[in-house]
């Protein structure tokens, strides 16, 4: 008889607990799908955790904006920074948010049954900039 298993990404996984507890604008990034990654010492899989959205408005028009800041990288699978399997890498962005990102990465790793490096990686937060019309 057929069996079927069903499981989360690891990034998936981390991005989900991500949204669900903090105040962030959280996406995630993979360079080749999971069966394929151990076989690559160049795939990555990250979650990018950026500042909340800031909300734009024009007369009567509302949308919801682009974040402003990249807070930190989680890196789930990346050997060039040491991420791999269980091993994960977390790039916080501020020194003004480590203790934030020490805290939270403490409950992650107890969550999801992983390690977490953490590393501060620019002494200032990354702005991002975007294009806009």
């Amino acid at each position: 008889m057929g069996k079927v298993t069903v499981a989360e990404a690891r990034h998936v996984r981390a991005e989900r607990w991500l949204k669900e507890r903090g105040d962030y604008y959280v996406t995630s990034e993979s360079s080749t799908y999971d069966n394929e990654s151990e076989s690559k010492p160049d795939a990555f899989r990250s979650v990018i955790i950026n500042s909340k959205l800031q909300p734009k408005k024009f007369l009567w028009w509302k949308w919801q904006g682009l974040p402003k800041f990249r807070l930190a990288t989680l890196w789930i699978q990346y050997p060039i920074v040491g991420a791999h399997g269980k091993n994960w890498v977390l790039h916080v962005y501020g020194r003004q948010n480590m203790d934030q990102f020490v805290n939270l990465a403490k409950e992650l790793a107890e969550d999801l049954q992983v390690d977490i490096h953490v590393r501060l990686e620019k002494e200032e937060e990354w702005q991002v900039v975007y294009l806009e019309m």
